[in-house]
């Protein structure tokens, strides 16, 4: 008998596979365990629309499969998707961002405030500054205007 994880995984699978078909696109889709998560990666030729600008079409795709797991499990599991790797070329790219504000607040002495961004970057970008010593980060603002700000210490 197949575990809750996995029952997910082929449930996450075969909604991704059902939608993208549904939008006329050919895909691979492939479920994996990812810690406590479920990554779901999709790839092949002209996937592109699949992303949208600046990942918001991929965003509302995770959302949706999320939504579907979590009404299918008694157990909370993030569902995180991935369309030809973007979401990792994101997250470089967001450390990258974070490491070059952290520098510029402890270099300049003064706040740094970062761009609006989704609440999982936000969440990225505080993790990894956690462990710099030499800032603090806070969110500010509200709803899709909700920034980070990066403050040195004294």
């Amino acid at each position: 008998m197949e575990t809750e994880i996995e029952e997910l995984m082929v449930i996450a699978q075969a909604v991704c596979e059902k939608v993208i078909g549904l939008m006329g696109i050919e895909g691979y889709v492939t479920a994996k365990r990812a810690d406590n998560d479920i990554l779901v990666e999709i790839s092949g030729e002209d996937i592109g629309m699949l992303i949208g600008r600046e990942g918001k079409t991929l965003d509302s795709l995770q959302f949706i499969i999320g939504l579907i797991c979590a009404r299918k499990s008694s157990k909370k599991k993030r569902v995180i998707l991935d369309i030809a790797g973007y979401r990792k070329r994101q997250m470089d790219r967001l450390m990258d961002l974070a490491k070059r504000a952290a520098d510029e607040a402890s270099t300049t002495k003064s706040e740094v405030a970062l761009e609006p961004m989704p609440a999982y970057q936000r969440y990225a970008i505080h993790s990894l500054l956690q462990e710099d010593k030499r800032v603090t980060t806070l969110s500010q603002g509200e709803g899709e205007e909700r920034q980070i700000v990066v403050i040195p210490n004294e």
